[in-house]
């Protein structure tokens, strides 16, 4: 069983238990390139509602968007709208190259030391959900520790407004 947001019969969102939900995949608007072009992002989601998709992994280029996330979606050509934030940060690590080794021992630690999940992989990109209810303190803790020890750039991907890149979104108030 998963839990997810969805619409009650009065249309509004309400926390609910599904059977055997299948995850869809849905292409999130990440960025415009330089020639004009749209950058997408192949995100797996469970569809909640019409045109309202829970994330089911937080994106590795994409922001303002984490695992468990409910938001509204149309087509890759516009961001999403956040409908209700799902409780996770992400954290979005890049390299020049990642090793099998480093997937798996981050992996492990993210998981141990602060309760999240490895939800992209590549040879050049990590990023991970990572419970906002751990603290800033120790996110930044352990991604400071890899900055160092490992030469990965990190940041984090739904924190700060998208235009500016320094206004904390303060979601996590909320």
């Amino acid at each position: 069983m998963d839990e997810l947001t969805d619409n009650n019969d009065n249309g509004e969102l309400c926390e609910c238990m599904h059977l055997h939900a299948e995850t869809v995949s849905i292409n999130v608007y990440a960025a415009k390139a330089s020639n004009g072009n749209i950058v997408a992002e192949k995100l797996p989601a469970f569809k909640v509602g019409d045109n309202l998709y829970r994330l089911a992994a937080s994106p590795g280029l994409a922001q303002n968007m984490a695992k468990g996330d409910v938001v509204l979606y149309f087509s890759k050509y516009s961001p999403v709208e956040i409908v209700k934030r799902g409780g996770n940060v992400c954290v979005q690590v890049y390299a020049d190259n990642i090793s099998r080794q480093e997937i798996i021992e981050s992996e492990n630690e993210v998981s141990e030391v602060l309760g999240g999940s490895t939800d992209v992989w590549t040879e050049k990109t990590l990023s991970f959900s990572v419970p906002v209810s751990v603290g800033f303190e120790n996110i930044e803790r352990l991604f400071n520790y890899y900055s160092e020890k490992k030469s990965w750039a990190w940041c984090y991907g739904n924190v700060y407004d998208v235009d500016d890149g320094v206004t904390p979104l303060n979601w996590w108030e909320k």
